[in-house]
């Protein structure tokens, strides 16, 4: 960044980590953070970004109307943070090159995708293990940190509590069934 970001369909919300905004003892206010980055939507208006909880600026997200979906924005000034940009929706963010067809058939060491997830996401600590909308239990859940310290794990659960953790944005590793699925969690 500076640079152009694609926004995808079906969002209406896009999640940003500031990972150095607590640098001088305090986390940073909104004005600064919105000083710090000039994000500017597909018709050149200039976008606030909001916290998503109103005393930590590490995480912060962009409003994003329907008309938005499919274009692409502009970050046009990177101040003194470092921005990265969070995935807490599970959905997978991917581009296929020109030209290639997907082919009908399994190859055979193609390995079956697990498609699981938190409910609800975000929550202030309490999530619930859902497959195909359905409650299920983990045989295992890793929560790590956005620096990849691992903070919590649970064993043989159908919901887990990391309401003990800070306010933030974790990764997640579930097993379930012997497969395993990976995602962000956001703890507010």
């Amino acid at each position: 960044m500076p640079g152009y970001f694609y926004i995808p369909n079906g969002l209406d919300k896009i999640y940003f980590n500031v990972l150095n905004s607590f640098s001088n003892g305090k986390y940073a206010s909104a004005d600064a953070i919105s000083k710090s980055f000039n994000i500017k939507d597909n018709y050149g208006n200039l976008i606030k970004p909001r916290f998503v909880t109103p005393k930590d600026s590490t995480l912060f997200y962009l409003e994003i109307p329907q008309t938005a979906n499919g274009t692409f924005w502009q970050a046009t000034t990177m101040g003194q943070y470092n921005l990265q940009f969070v995935n807490i929706s599970n959905l997978l963010w991917y581009a296929t090159p020109a030209g290639f067809e997907k082919a009908n058939s399994l190859m055979a060491n193609e390995k079956e995708e697990l498609i699981a997830s938190v409910f609800p996401n975000p929550s202030t600590g309490m999530f619930k293990c859902i497959k195909e909308g359905q409650l299920v239990t983990a045989e295992s859940i890793t929560i790590l940190s956005a620096e990849g310290t691992r903070v919590a794990t649970f064993k043989n659960v159908n919901e887990f509590n990391v309401s003990n953790l800070a306010a933030g944005v974790y990764l997640y590793t579930m097993q379930i069934n012997g497969k395993l699925a990976n995602g962000r969690l956001v703890k507010l």
